[in-house]
């Protein structure tokens, strides 16, 4: 779980660097406060039972797009 919960903060840091500003509203918006809410125990990591659905579901949605195939064009189907 914590794995997952460092996707999202991955996740956060790449839609900041993007310098797209849609992203980054969407996670000052939906992620922020849940990450924010977040609590370390003394040696770093996280306090597992600090971490909400939300940011739970958003960090196993991000762990299983890792292991899906990348979707393919209709165009690029060989004929």
């Amino acid at each position: 779980m914590e794995h997952n919960i460092a996707l999202v903060f991955e996740n956060a840091l790449n839609q900041i660097k993007s310098g797209n500003e849609t992203p980054v509203d969407s996670f000052t918006h939906f992620t922020l406060p849940h990450i924010q809410k977040l609590k370390f125990l003394p040696n770093g990591r996280v306090l597992l039972s600090s971490i909400d659905e939300r940011l739970r579901l958003q960090g196993n949605t991000l762990n299983n797009l890792k292991f899906m195939p990348k979707p393919k064009r209709i165009g690029d189907e060989d004929s």
